[in-house]
Order: C-alpha cells, then sequence, then structure tokens
C-alpha cells in the first residue's frame, strides 16, 4: 500500500496530460521490471528455502503484483486516450461503485 501512495503522490504531481503518457509509455517497460525478476524469486523461496513461505508473504509475489499494475495501468491510459468524451461517467461510477463497496 505504501508503494502506491508514494507513486500516486508522484503522478499526482505531473500534468493530467504527461501523466497519461507517461503511465502508457513507461507502464509496461517498468512492469516487465518487476514480473521478470519475481518469478525468479518466487521459485526461489518456494523450493530452495528449507522452510515453506506462504505465497501471501512471498517477495516474489509482491513484485508480481506491483509489475502487474503497472502493465494494468498503462492499458487504462490507452483506454482512456481513446474514451476522453467518456471520461466524465468513469469519476461518476467509481464514486458510486466506491461508496457501495464500503457499504458492503
Amino acid at each position: 500500500m505504501l508503494y502506491g501512495v508514494a507513486f500516486g503522490t508522484i503522478l499526482k504531481a505531473m500534468n493530467p496530460e504527461k501523466r497519461t503518457k507517461f503511465l502508457i509509455w513507461a507502464g509496461v517497460p517498468i512492469g516487465f521490471v518487476f514480473l521478470i525478476p519475481s518469478f525468479f524469486i518466487t521459485d526461489f523461496f518456494k523450493y530452495e528455502m528449507a522452510f515453506k513461505v506462504l505465497d501471501k508473504v512471498n517477495p516474489g509475489i509482491i513484485l508480481n503484483q506491483i509489475g502487474v499494475v503497472f502493465i494494468v495501468l498503462a492499458f487504462a491510459g490507452v483506454i482512456y486516450t481513446y474514451t476522453k468524451k467518456i471520461s466524465f461517467y468513469y469519476a461518476f461510477l467509481g464514486r458510486k461503485l466506491c461508496s457501495y463497496m464500503l457499504h458492503i
């Protein structure tokens, strides 16, 4: 969660147009920088250690999740670029969905 807060702060400081371009062009490469070592680290902690590390605390799984988030953000930036005309509905539905999820 702290990585997300730090990255969100960096994104918030950017100009909105630069932010979208940054997410599109840097999201996939940064995502793969996290994803590729995550597979080796996950396997190391699963098979080479004398004790079994649960998947939830495996450092490789954490890197994998960060990499997937960067790739998903890049694709979200691409989708946003082509659907700017209906971007008002994103925020509206996002607020409604978030308040609904908080009440469950």
